[in-house]
């Protein structure tokens, strides 16, 4: 598995936007509608993300896109926004530590101004919750979902930051 950090500015983009527009679509259309597919809403979707420019992590197995993670930084606070994964990557040890290597590098990347990391799962998706509890240190209950807090103090969280400093 091969993570790499989104470059807004490489001459493919668009044609990079469209696979996370359609694994946005195959991930969550059963949430919104297959309406999302329609080339109008994926050259929305394109527009969007060419305008908003998010930190945005690719995660490829050889050369095919099976997920990618959004990320934002607000208040010294670094957001998981938004990860879609492919049905037969998610229960996948491999996966989720390409996750954790993407938010420990974005964390790396602006120590000095972020104080804490968190992530919201929807109440629904107990095997995302499942995952993530085991690196937080707190959990809070929202309307439709539960905000986490990753423990930046926890063990293997430790040794993957510091894996990720010597890799950088």
């Amino acid at each position: 598995m091969t993570l790499v950090k989104l470059d807004y500015s490489v001459n493919n983009i668009d044609d990079i936007l469209k696979t996370m527009a359609l694994l946005t679509v195959e991930t969550t259309s059963w949430i919104y509608g297959d309406d999302m597919g329609l080339p109008e809403n994926i050259k929305m979707y394109i527009e969007y993300k060419k305008k908003a420019m998010p930190i945005t992590y690719l995660m490829y197995d050889d050369t095919k896109m099976f997920a990618y993670l959004t990320l934002s930084i607000d208040n010294n606070i670094l957001n998981i926004e938004d990860i879609h994964i492919l049905k037969d990557y998610r229960n996948n040890s491999s996966t989720m530590m390409t996750i954790l290597s993407a938010i420990a590098k974005e964390y790396l990347a602006n120590k000095l101004t972020i104080n804490k990391v968190v992530y919201y799962i929807n109440k629904k998706n107990e095997l995302s919750q499942h995952n993530f509890a085991k690196y937080s240190k707190s959990r809070i209950e929202n309307k439709n979902n539960y905000m986490y807090e990753l423990d930046l103090e926890n063990q293997f969280i430790l040794k993957l930051l510091e894996k990720c400093k010597e890799e950088a």
